[in-house]
């Protein structure tokens, strides 16, 4: 038994299993844990301080010091907290004395900002300042004897990051952005005139913008020392645009391409045609950038001035829309383009052959669906003139010369043509008017593929680069109608045959023949015995003419049935 107590005896000096000092040890071991943790967690929920150190006076609101008892001391001769005198107080009225000469402070206390030639000023009072009474006192308790040195509070802002958030807002106002020299043209083109003559240039603008880590450093410091007097003066950094205006001035701009088409005399669709061009003369693309059709041109409404031409609809056929023309702008351009050396980044070919630009030479835009693009590929800035001069419109392409007395000319190569199918086929359109239909030729389909073929000064072939594979669909001949008024190829249904007699033909009735008086036989010369007079036995009369059986008349055709 005795032994059996000593076993339970044994047990009861133990902690859930263990030794009271190893728990002892371990709960301590926890209790750190557990601090560390708590640390690290409050840490990742605020951050780390917006701004770079050394700045322990811009960081996150700090945990605040024991507040000192007030029998901690009497404060020495000559201690001096940030001006303030606390010789032989006690902590209860040194702690008074602060708390009022730094409310007083925080009145005054401003951040001065010179951002080159302007001024602006900061009232830190809006960000909450926070003086750390208790530490600096209790360092001016703990200093040596004879230790005379002015003792400074640390100041910390409760609202940081508003002061982070107006400083960025402040800062942004003074942006700059680069602006790189421009080349534009005058109102008038004057071809006769030298081509530096038909433009102005727009001196570049050199960007600037606030290097805002440095102002945060410069911020910190002055925080930090609470030297408020002197004004921080912002630190920018500038930002060079690319092309100058002694850049533009230098460049030797020739003619290296030129194209024209003929257009029809509609004056609709030779006004759409001057408006684009007008859009589009004299801009200036720099080497790398590229050219947008609709982006420069714009949307083709009748607010922006054009009006109604021939337009293709449903890849078959003209109609009258907005813009009408606009397509020999885009491909005359395109065709310039190919000839100065440029590289075209999206183009799209008509539905059906042109008469203004055959196969392969065209280029379709149509505004948000189809664009025309191209980019300066060159290393020069090139500039873009477009004019119409009779029924001619025109694209010329000006900036380096190609080399070596180079020129560029297009080949196209017909792959193959494609027979549309037979016949007609009638197709139901409620946008065709009623009573009318709108009639559409047939047309081979076409493959072919384009080049650009590069002579030399003296005219021979160097090189040929394939460009484009095209094909144009073949259309078959088409008859667009109203569906209301029906289908006009189908064979109408004959009208039923009438049950009733028809109406016979009116025959005119025969005259009646007259009857003629007979002569009476002549009496022998014996006394005449009275000859009965016969009486005259009518002349029969001729049966009357047959009537011929009615004629049939065809029923009128259908015509599709009516609303």
């Amino acid at each position: 038994m005795a032994k059996k107590n000593n076993r339970h005896a044994r047990r009861s000096n133990t902690i859930l299993g263990m030794k009271p000092g190893i728990f002892l040890s371990m709960a301590v071991v926890l209790a750190l844990v557990a601090v560390g943790g708590a640390i690290f967690l409050r840490q990742s929920l605020t951050g780390p301080s917006a701004f770079p150190s050394p700045s322990p006076t811009l960081g996150a609101e700090l945990t605040p010091e024991p507040t000192l008892e007030p029998e901690a001391g009497i404060f020495r001769e000559g201690t001096v907290i940030d001006g303030v005198d606390l010789s032989g107080k006690t902590v209860e009225e040194a702690r008074t004395a602060l708390d009022e000469a730094n409310n007083a402070a925080i009145q005054t206390m401003k951040l001065t900002l010179s951002f080159g030639d302007e001024i602006r000023t900061v009232n830190l009072a809006n960000y909450t300042p926070k003086f750390d009474v208790e530490s600096a006192m209790q360092q001016a308790l703990d200093a040596p004897e004879g230790d005379t040195a002015e003792i400074h509070q640390t100041v910390t802002l409760e609202n940081l990051m508003g002061l982070k958030s107006d400083l960025e807002t402040m800062a942004a106002s003074f942006t700059v952005e680069a602006q790189d020299a421009t080349m534009t043209s005058v109102d008038e083109i004057d071809t006769s005139k030298p081509v530096e003559e038909w433009f102005t240039i727009t001196p570049e603008v050199v960007g600037k913008a606030v290097n805002t880590d440095a102002l945060w450093t410069a911020v910190s410091s002055a925080l930090n020392t609470m030297s408020l007097e002197t004004p921080i003066t912002v630190p920018f950094v500038e930002t060079q645009p690319t092309v100058t205006a002694e850049s533009l001035r230098a460049t030797q701009l020739e003619r290296v391409s030129k194209f024209s088409t003929t257009f029809t005399k509609d004056s609709n669709r030779t006004h759409n045609i001057k408006l684009a061009c007008a859009s589009i003369t004299g801009t200036v693309l720099q080497p790398g950038e590229e050219f947008s059709f609709n982006g420069v041109v714009g949307e083709r409404t009748a607010a922006a001035g054009y009006k109604e031409a021939g337009v293709i609809v449903g890849g078959d056929r003209l109609e009258q829309g907005l813009g009408g023309g606009i397509c020999q702008v885009s491909g005359t351009l395109f065709n310039a383009v190919v000839r100065a050396d440029l590289e075209v980044t999206e183009r799209y070919r008509h539905s059906y052959e042109l008469s203004y630009l055959k196969r392969g030479r065209d280029a379709t835009v149509d505004y948000g669906n189809k664009d025309f693009k191209f980019k300066n590929s060159s290393d020069a800035p090139i500039v873009i003139v477009m004019y119409t001069s009779g029924q001619e419109v025109y694209a010329e392409i000006y900036g380096k010369a190609l080399p070596n007395g180079q020129t560029i000319g297009m080949d196209v190569i017909t792959n193959s043509t494609i027979k549309p199918k037979s016949g007609v086929l009638y197709v139901a359109d409620s946008s065709v008017p009623r009573g009318t239909t709108k009639k559409v030729n047939a047309r081979n389909g076409i493959k072919c593929t384009t080049y650009k073929v590069i002579y030399d000064a003296d005219g021979n072939e160097i090189d040929r680069i394939k460009l484009f594979s095209d094909y144009y669909p073949e259309i078959q001949a088409k008859v667009y109608y109203n569906p209301k008024d029906g289908n006009p190829s189908e064979t109408p249904t004959p009208a039923p045959t009438p049950t009733a007699t028809p109406k016979p033909v009116e025959t005119a009735t025969p005259k009646p023949v007259e009857t003629p008086t007979p002569t009476p036989k002549p009496v022998e010369t014996a006394t005449p015995k009275p000859v009965e007079t016969p009486t005259p036995k009518p002349v029969e009369t001729p049966a009357p003419v047959e009537t011929p059986p009615p004629v049939s008349t065809p029923a009128p055709e259908e015509d599709g049935g009516t609303d």
